[in-house]
């Protein structure tokens, strides 16, 4: 599906951004026209009357909103797992998009409305030993009105939204990476073509015993008799010497097996046989899917030729515990058995079923050798590892040259670029990183723009302050202080309520892209380098604007503001 633009889109495109521009040029013009320059200049000198969000409490509001879209997710979430519905099932709630913007406001307002104490704390706590410059920068950050205010809800609301979109664009990527890595198990997965030799038919176990005489259908046959197909198979040394190939690995899975309860069976089960030590350095999993890292669970197979992991539905459905023999196969031949060492919820490959489903799937993970000699020999997967810096082109090269036959081949980074390249994740990608760079763009202009302006209305106090001795040096110091400590709040409130907000609502992201469905569950990335990288870019944002402000300030004419009539 495409995206196309007529002339009519365009037309309308253009009429709403100039509504747009209008409203937001025109809006302030007509306010300001029904005051007069005596009622401004006593409004501005007698600026204590709180500001109407505050009067509303506006931020309480929010913050209740909120929190109720939060509870609605979470009531929806827990539904769904209940249900084993899908995520799209329920329909989209349209509040999931307006949670996380109500929570950054809202907290944000509430910092504004916590600021004045904070700043009046500083001053007490160091009340005798301020000096002179930071005395005069605390009483007038902390009793100056909604001037300063507007310039750090701004920075708070766009800081956060930055931090909110950036986990947000990384939990997605994070997350279909982690998808296509987990469902694939490896870094590459070749199936070798292996050659069949004719079968090997032997005496199965039927109630009645085999049939005497006549012509038999084959269902008959597989009743009484066990028929399998004699394979052989081919070299796997080639695949551990392919150029680009760190490790390779054999792994056997059939989807088909069985496993016996005493007088039940239960089918569908997914057996996979493998050499612990090699699949744990071929293989791909995350580490938080289990209570111990997973290479506790190879060490445990890789202590009996018989031990077995198999999923935890063995455990609460069928009531089997650590310690119990389980009797399993595929096809129609003898049950082998094994015991039971662990209980495990997911494993590479596997996918448990929906979260909470009526039907979830079963899986017996065993030694690969134990299978091999007790059951029919039957073709496995080898799994790859690539070297550090390797391509699959390398890989693939390299097996034909050495005339390697392969039925089938599944690369993880081509699935992944394939999923990458899905057009509703990349307008999501664009949309939050293009959405950044505007924030921080429009940060930078805010920031210069209220000081630029603030400072000209300023310029008489300045030329005070240097009548009474103070050196421009100082000048420049106390207004140092002044954005410290408005714009360096607002810069740690952004940071931290951005990232609250990512551990709250990122998860929502769930409910909209269906990221549920399938192993391995939905985790929210917040990663502390992407946090710094941020409050990198601010602090260089921030260091550029106080160099401006200096070059600024020692271009102000201070002198002549002492002129008789200036104000």
């Amino acid at each position: 599906m495409g995206l196309h633009m007529n002339p009519r889109k365009w037309k309308l495109g253009a009429v709403g951004a100039a509504l747009c521009l209008v409203a937001a040029r025109m809006a302030p013009t007509f306010r300001a026209a029904r005051v007069s320059i005596v009622e401004l200049k006593q409004r501005t000198a007698r600026d204590d009357k709180p500001p109407l969000w505050k009067r509303l409490f506006l931020d309480l509001v929010l913050l209740a909103l909120a929190a109720y879209g939060l509870y609605r997710y979470q009531s929806r979430e827990t539904l769904l797992r209940l249900t084993g519905a899908g995520t799209l099932d329920l329909g989209i709630d349209p509040l999931l998009f307006l949670t996380s913007a109500f929570f950054i406001l809202g907290a944000g307002l509430l910092v504004i409305r916590a600021f004045p104490l904070l700043v009046s704390l500083v001053y007490r706590a160091g009340r005798s030993r301020w000096s002179p410059v930071m005395y005069y920068a605390l009483l007038r950050v902390g009793r100056t009105g909604g001037r300063g205010r507007s310039l750090m809800i701004f920075l708070i609301f766009s800081l956060a939204v930055g931090v909110f979109s950036a986990a947000t664009a990384r939990t997605l990527n994070r997350n279909v990476e982690d998808k296509v890595r987990y469902r694939l198990g490896a870094d590459i997965v070749l199936q070798p073509v292996w050659t069949e030799e004719g079968s090997v038919t032997s005496r199965g176990s039927g109630p009645q015993g085999p049939p005497v005489g006549g012509t038999f259908s084959d269902q008959e046959v597989e009743r009484y008799y066990s028929v399998s197909r004699n394979y052989r198979e081919p070299s796997f040394t080639p695949y551990t010497r392919l150029d680009g190939v760190r490790r390779a690995t054999k792994v056997f899975t059939n989807t088909n097996g069985k496993a016996g309860l005493g007088s039940d069976v239960v089918t569908g089960v997914t057996l996979q046989g493998i050499i612990p030590h090699e699949f744990g350095e071929v293989s791909w999993f995350r580490r938080d899917l289990l209570p111990h890292h997973w290479y506790e669970y190879l060490n445990l197979l890789a202590d009996s030729p018989t031990a077995l992991l198999v999923s935890r539905d063995f455990h609460t459905r069928f009531n089997l515990n650590t310690g119990d023999a389980l009797s399993f196969t595929w096809g129609n031949q003898e049950y082998i058995q094994g015991v039971i060492y662990a209980f495990i919820d997911f494993w590479p490959a596997f996918d448990p079923g929906p979260a909470g489903g009526a039907e979830t799937n079963h899986l017996i993970v065993a030694n690969l050798p134990f299978l091999q000699n007790s059951l029919a020999k039957e073709p496995y997967q080898v799994w790859l590892r690539k070297k550090p810096g390797s391509t699959d082109a390398q890989v693939y090269a390299d097996i034909q040259k050495k005339n390697l036959a392969i039925g089938s081949a599944a690369s993880q980074t081509q699935i992944l670029a394939a999923r990458k390249n899905d057009p509703l994740l990349k307008g999501v990608n664009a949309t939050l990183t293009l959405g950044f760079l505007i924030i921080m763009a429009v940060c930078a202009a805010g920031f210069l723009i209220h000081w630029s302006l603030s400072l000209r209305t300023r310029t008489l106090q300045f030329g005070i302050l240097r009548a009474m001795g103070l050196t421009q040096r100082r000048v420049l110091y106390m207004i140092v202080i002044e954005q410290l400590l408005m714009t360096g709040t607002a810069v740690l409130a952004g940071l931290g309520i951005g990232a609250l907000a990512c551990r709250l609502f990122v998860p929502a992201l769930e409910m909209v892209f269906s990221a549920s469905a399938g192993a391995p569950p939905f985790r929210v990335i917040v990663l502390g380098s992407d946090t710094l990288k941020i409050l990198a870019l601010v602090l260089a944002v921030l260091a550029l604007s106080f160099a401006f402000l200096s070059w600024f300030i020692r271009r102000l004419k201070i002198g002549s503001a002492l002129k008789l009539g200036e104000e």
